[in-house]
This record gives C-alpha cells, sequence and structure tokens, in this order.
C-alpha cells in the first residue's frame, strides 16, 4: 500500500509538470543559465573593433581573431585580435600624413555582459578614450569587478 502511493505520488507530480510546462533545470553555475556566452561575446567584440575602434576604422584591414580569455569577472571575457593598417600611429589619424609604413597592430577587448568595457591596441593606446597615457590593463580590470 506504501508503494502504490508513492508510485501514485510521483506520477501525479510527472504529469503535472508536463501539463503546466513546467521544467526543471538540472544544471549548476550561472553561466551555463545565461544570455551572456563567450561566443555572443566574441562576435560583440569582432563588431566592435570593425566599426568602432578608431584605430582599426581609419586604416584598418584583414581583422583576424586570435584567442580568448575567461575573465575572474562573471559573463567577461578578453578577447585579442590582430590587424594591418596601412600606416603607423593609432586612432583617427585625419589630417596627418600618412606615412605609408604597413602597421600590425594587436588589439586586447574585453567584453562584459555583451558591453565593450575595455579595448587597448599593443598595450599602449585605450580605443575607448583615445588616449595613449595611463592604459588600464586586464589586472585592474578584475580588480574592479562589477
Amino acid at each position: 500500500m506504501k508503494y502504490k502511493f508513492q508510485y501514485l505520488l510521483v506520477l501525479l507530480i510527472v504529469i503535472t509538470v508536463t501539463l503546466t510546462g513546467c521544467s526543471i533545470n538540472f544544471t549548476s553555475g550561472n553561466k551555463a543559465n545565461s544570455k551572456y556566452t563567450q561566443d555572443s561575446s566574441r562576435i560583440v567584440a569582432e563588431n566592435w573593433v570593425k566599426y568602432n575602434s578608431p584605430t582599426f576604422v581609419f586604416d584598418g584591414t584583414d581583422l583576424q581573431f586570435m584567442q580568448s580569455t575567461s575573465l575572474r569577472c562573471q559573463y567577461a571575457w578578453m578577447y585579442e585580435f590582430k590587424f594591418s593598417a596601412a600606416s603607423s600611429g593609432y586612432g583617427n589619424r585625419k589630417g596627418k600624413s600618412p606615412d605609408g609604413q604597413k602597421t600590425n597592430h594587436t588589439i586586447q577587448v574585453v567584453v562584459q555582459k555583451d558591453k565593450v568595457t575595455m579595448a587597448i591596441s599593443d598595450d599602449q593606446y585605450d580605443e575607448l578614450t583615445s588616449n595613449s597615457g595611463e592604459i588600464i590593463g586586464v589586472d585592474q580590470f578584475e580588480r574592479t569587478c562589477q
């Protein structure tokens, strides 16, 4: 009798869950259930470089993905790309005489929750602020996780 009651209870629960469309998610960790993924963030990073990075937009070509790194911050990844520019320098160099010196660049882009929060070219130039002074690196970014 005891087993029949348990069987009926389990059957009732299964039927209820099925009829209501409920599902139980047995995955652990927030990242597995998040709309923020490493792949979608890579697309955000690549599009940002193509359409917003002053150095690439000015005269960059041949953008190539190199690697990605998961960061300690939640939903944050660093992506590294390389590209060539028709002349040396950084940012929008409009009005300056191009030197014609083909230059290879490496850009590191941090994406957190589908937003670019850091973009540094050659460890020298901040593509977000167009500054070449004090550059905030990935380590410092991780210390200020939001």
